[in-house]
């Protein structure tokens, strides 16, 4: 195996190991079957396998966000204080891992009160130490596992960086955002429910807005329910974080994707219930064990095993069938800019190790895989013709450069000498000069 299949080796991991997760907090919230839903629709979404198999944070992410509020349920609801520690723990891993893991400290916070109210027998915990017992396990853990911990000088370094990309993630990309088929400096504060819609598999998605729309109700008749609260709680505080700060990106979701497939469960389950009443009702059936599973087969495994597949192995560019698929969501945000790439270098490895190529962005993909001579693009379309052999769009470029560059405007109505396609959109072109 190469080095890039080692490093992403642990993000696969722990992005199926999340799967697992989902389905003890769910029996423990909720029941064994439920929890069972909500881990078979995570682990077959098809966004979620994209971006947990590649390089990216977010994945890691959504396992440790999920691990903390495991253990704090069972912290908690069984009041043992080895959870509690647990909690803390993984909290401090989470920040670790990335900044948005700063949100779960509001949530449990929110948690702790709803539990709390709602259990006579926790009335007597002494609530803002245990919280501050959290916070401050989740502090120690961070700074005792952050890199360069007792070298002054790296640490400062460490402080500036972070700082930097704390700065930079409140303002946001310094590149326009291509958003609904048009490059903006700044993403809308509805780009995360957008996102949510049309990258979420179409079965979850309509389950998930089930039981939205069934909790809602519950609601308005005032009779709420503590463990779906919990989990709209998350949602709801993670956009609205996400929502107010500059930089965004549809990935950046995949952390509460979890909780997302716990709480569509909730409708599947509803329909699954209400199936087997109907059934009993009409007395020709008895409901056996089997139902759940051939229903869930049907309606979520078969046609997201058949978008799997269509898209393999490609998953980052699921789209919805409710847009379109990747014809209409490519006209509502960018693709990624990675994948394709490998597949590029291998067609003009079979061709010549010599040949010089052009590829803006991901040049040093293209030339980790490829032995020839790989830069970015040039400054102009003359330059390109004399010094290269080829060059390599994608589709993610394309989209943020709008009509702004004229290397691509030259070579988009050209013949390409190689593709890739996926659902009959173009990912990537390779032409030669």
């Amino acid at each position: 195996m190469d080095v890039f299949t080692y490093v992403r080796l642990p993000f696969c991991i722990l992005g199926a190991a999340t799967g697992s997760l989902i389905f003890l907090m769910g029996q423990s919230i909720f029941d064994r079957e439920r929890g069972i839903i909500a881990a078979i629709m995570l682990t077959i979404e098809p966004f979620y396998i994209g971006i947990t198999r590649i390089i990216h944070l977010d994945g890691l992410l959504a396992f440790f966000s999920t691990l903390t509020l495991y253990f704090f349920w069972l912290g908690i609801t069984q009041q043992k204080q080895k959870y509690i520690i647990l909690s803390g723990i993984s909290l401090g891993l989470a920040a670790l891992t990335k900044s948005p893991a700063l949100l779960l400290i509001p949530v449990l916070a929110i948690w702790l009160w709803l539990l709390k109210n709602n259990d006579s027998e926790l009335q007597s915990w002494q609530s803002k130490k245990l919280f501050i017992k959290i916070i401050a396990i989740g502090a120690l853990t961070f700074f005792i596992l952050w890199p360069g911990i007792g070298d002054f000088t790296t640490i400062n370094q460490n402080l500036w960086y972070i700082g930097s990309k704390y700065k930079e993630t409140i303002e946001g990309h310094e590149n326009p955002i291509f958003f609904l088929g048009s490059l903006n400096n700044a993403a809308p504060i509805y780009f995360y429910p957008i996102m949510l819609v049309v990258r979420l598999s179409t079965g979850v998605l309509i389950f998930f807005i089930i039981s939205i729309a069934l909790y809602a109700n519950k609601l308005r008749r005032r009779k709420i329910e503590l463990a779906e609260t919990l989990l709209v709680f998350v949602i709801v505080i993670f956009l609205i974080g996400f929502s107010i700060i500059g930089k965004k990106a549809d990935r950046y979701l995949i952390p509460i994707w979890p909780i997302i497939m716990l709480t569509a469960s909730g409708g599947f389950q509803t329909i699954l219930n209400e199936t087997r009443d109907f059934l009993n009702s009409i007395g020709r059936f008895r409901i056996t064990q089997l139902l759940p599973q051939v229903i869930l087969s049907f309606i979520v495994v078969f046609p997201a095993a058949l978008w799997i597949s269509n898209y393999q192995p490609f998953y980052v560019f699921y789209f919805n069938d409710f847009i379109g698929g990747l014809k209409g969501g490519s006209k509502i945000t960018a693709t990624y800019t990675s994948e394709g790439i490998r597949l590029a270098a291998e067609y003009l490895s079979n061709k010549s190790n010599g040949l010089v190529v052009a590829c803006p962005y991901a040049y040093v993909i293209l030339e980790y895989f490829y032995d020839g001579n790989v830069t970015a693009l040039p400054n102009t379309t003359e330059m390109l013709y004399k010094q290269y052999d080829y060059v390599v769009f994608h589709l993610t470029w394309v989209q943020r450069w709008g009509t702004d560059n004229t290397i691509w405007l030259h070579f988009k109505d050209k013949s390409p000498e190689w593709t890739i396609i996926v659902q009959d959109v173009i990912i990537l072109w390779i032409f030669k000069i």
